[in-house]
Formats: structure tokens, C-alpha cells, sequence
């Protein structure tokens, strides 16, 4: 029963998924857009992993780097040092 239940639970969450607002059919997205999302995920999933080691670095960066159609690392006015 637990078995059945646990099936039921992951079929309706998969057909909750397949369908957007009001049970309409989600659109898939452009290939151009489904990149841009994933590339900046990635960078996101990749700050959170720095912030554990140098956290000071995860602020640069997160202050310095532009998601978006391009991605881009703006340079500092001002040189930065790492202090180790």
C-alpha cells in the first residue's frame, strides 16, 4: 500500500509539472533560452560552492559577473588583492 501510495504521489506530481497555470500545456522554451537559464544556474549553483571556501571571492564575483543573453565579467575600476 505504502508502495502504491508513494507511485501516486510521483505520477501526480509529474502531471502537475506537464501542465502550467489553469492546466493549459507549458510551452517549451526556445533551445537559445533553455541555455542562457542553465549556463546562469550554473554560475549560481558554482557561488554557492565558492562561498564555502572564499567567501570574500563569491562576493566579488557575484558583484562582477552578468547573466543574461551574455554573460560577462565586468573588471574592477580598482585592482583587487587576496589576502591568503
Amino acid at each position: 500500500m505504502a508502495r502504491a501510495r508513494a507511485e501516486l504521489g510521483f505520477i501526480a506530481g509529474e502531471l502537475a509539472s506537464a501542465f502550467g497555470l489553469g492546466g493549459r500545456g507549458r510551452q517549451a522554451g526556445s533551445p537559445i533560452e533553455r541555455a542562457r537559464k542553465a549556463v546562469a544556474s550554473r554560475i549560481r549553483f558554482s557561488l554557492t560552492h565558492i562561498a564555502r571556501v572564499h567567501p570574500a571571492m563569491a562576493r566579488h564575483l557575484r558583484r562582477y559577473i552578468r547573466t543574461g543573453t551574455v554573460c560577462t565579467y565586468v573588471v574592477p575600476d580598482e585592482p583587487v588583492r587576496w589576502s591568503v
